[in-house]
């Protein structure tokens, strides 16, 4: 599986796919 690379805003919740682990997401608030 590839890494999937969502666009991040300020205060927006993105989750993260890792890649070679489909079922972990990763949920990473951007703070900037």
């Amino acid at each position: 599986m590839k890494e999937m690379k969502t666009p991040v805003y300020r205060g927006d919740v993105v989750e993260t796919n890792i890649c070679g682990s489909g079922a972990d997401l990763v949920i990473t608030k951007a703070v900037v």
